[in-house]
């Protein structure tokens, strides 16, 4: 099961908004995109883009599922209202899903984007 529909980006317009305006975060499998919208006082929205370079449809889909699902393991921790766009990086195919997790929240945790938890201030 995806994202629930209005936590998605959908609209064209709203990439490119997030791409021009937005702060780019750069991993090793994807880069991240992030921008504070100024029309909405809470929720976080992400988009996904994989591009035809990674494989075809099903390796693709496979690869946008696993982001989404990352997303969501990390979604309650991260502080909003934003707008978030993973763009993959064809490394991602080759690693496993909890190296995309632990990747997504060294990126959230670098622009400091993840609410603090009592584990982060004791460790």
């Amino acid at each position: 099961m995806g994202l629930v529909r209005k936590f998605r980006l959908g609209k064209h317009s709203r990439f490119s908004l997030i791409y021009r305006e937005g702060v780019r975060t750069d991993s090793y499998l994807f880069t991240l995109y992030h921008h504070v919208p100024v029309d909405r006082t809470e929720g976080t929205r992400f988009g996904f883009a994989v591009t035809k370079k990674l494989g075809g449809a099903v390796i693709r889909n496979k690869i946008r599922r696993r982001l989404q699902e990352a997303v969501r393991t990390l979604e309650p921790e991260i502080r909003g209202p934003l707008d978030l766009i993973v763009v993959a990086k064809g490394r991602i195919k080759a690693v496993s899903f909890v190296e995309i997790v632990i990747s997504l929240r060294r990126c959230l945790q670098q622009k400091k984007l993840l609410q603090t938890t009592h584990e982060d201030v004791q460790g």
